[in-house]
């Protein structure tokens, strides 16, 4: 009996010493694991809001596209047996750009005709013979309903053999071919890839705050970086309805491309609306915002300790921005030292 209950004692002991260590050891670990002092006093800086005159000159920056772009889809299919399109070529509307086989359908169409002609010279003869009594005329109604018939089939084949010539939908430049002279194609296959740079569109994203300081047919002037100094008019063509997920609107102002300032899809380019003095309104400085300026939020003083805000903002200048809601004239907003705060935190106040 002793023979097992000194293992068992033994072991009883061990487990008590592994639980001792574990214990111990997470008190030291906890021991040096950082905790935030909330009672220590961290150094801010802080500025009033109050009520100024703000000029707004936010600029919105985009990019150049081309006025049309299109991909040139074939609706027949068979063999290219003539190739009118290189990347580069400028091409005229309507001019024949690819070429397709189209010996089948010339034949369908050759024997089409003769059917028609020999329809046509049946409703001839049975009008005739109608007349006469010679034969019921159900016979004639059936005989015009043949012709009209082959009208149909006939006119279905022009169309395909029109469709065997694929055309330039607009005048404008191809940027991209993706076949062969002698490839075989079918409808849906992408030929190529057509573009329209007479004008170009800039495409501009602004906030919701500035949405409404546009309008459809406003003329603006428009800064390429690559003429910094040298604005281009344009015209405000599209306003979108719909924001994204950042709550920004889709600008689209279009803009001559002229010889005497060449653009190329792609570049890079500005607005600035007009300048709108607003005022005066309750703003705070920039400085103090946390987070996005679409979910802004700010650190107030009261009574020594910080107390976030949620706020909504306005138009803004350089360095001030409006306050919609969420603050009061007069409240000590924090603009330096926010890193260190949270909601409740002491504060001391440093020149």
């Amino acid at each position: 009996m002793k023979k097992y209950i000194i293992p068992t004692v033994l072991g009883v002991i061990v487990l008590c010493l592994v639980i001792f260590k574990l214990l111990y050891t997470q008190k030291e670990v906890q021991e040096k694991v950082y905790k935030k002092n909330f009672s220590q006093e961290i150094p801010v800086k802080t500025e009033t809001a109050s009520f100024q005159v703000l000029v707004d000159e936010n600029s919105y920056t985009g990019t150049f596209a081309p006025m049309k772009e299109v991909m040139i889809i074939p609706e027949a299919q068979g063999k290219i047996i003539k190739l009118n399109m290189q990347e580069g070529q400028y091409v005229n509307g309507g001019e024949v750009l690819v070429q397709v086989d189209d010996d089948l359908l010339k034949y369908q169409q050759q024997g089409l005709e003769a059917n028609l002609n020999a329809a046509l010279a049946d409703v001839k003869r049975y009008k005739t013979l109608t007349n006469q009594d010679a034969i019921p005329g159900i016979q004639l109604e059936k005989a015009v309903l043949q012709v009209e018939i082959c009208k149909s089939q006939l006119n279905t084949v022009k169309k395909q053999r029109s469709n065997t010539l694929i055309k330039a939908p607009f005048s404008g430049k191809i940027i991209s071919t993706n076949v062969e002279n002698g490839s075989v194609i079918s409808p849906a296959t992408p030929l190529g890839m057509l573009a329209d740079y007479g004008s170009l569109k800039l495409i501009v994203k602004v906030p919701e705050n500035a949405v409404f300081k546009f309008r459809i047919g406003q003329e603006i002037s428009v800064y390429p970086d690559i003429y910094p100094a040298e604005p281009i008019k344009g015209k405000i063509t599209l306003i979108g309805d719909k924001g994204d997920a950042t709550h920004n609107y889709t600008l689209q102002i279009t803009v001559p491309n002229t010889n005497a300032k060449p653009l190329k899809a792609g570049m890079i380019g500005k607005i600035t609306p007009v300048h709108q003095t607003t005022g005066p309104v309750l703003c705070i400085n920039k400085d103090a915002i946390v987070g996005s300026m679409q979910v802004p939020r700010v650190f107030i003083v009261n009574k020594n300790k910080a107390v976030e805000k949620s706020i909504r903002l306005g138009i803004s200048d350089n360095s001030k921005v409006q306050i919609l809601s969420g603050l009061n004239e007069g409240d000590a907003v924090v603009i330096s030292g926010q890193i260190n705060l949270s909601d409740g935190s002491n504060i001391k106040i440093s020149q």
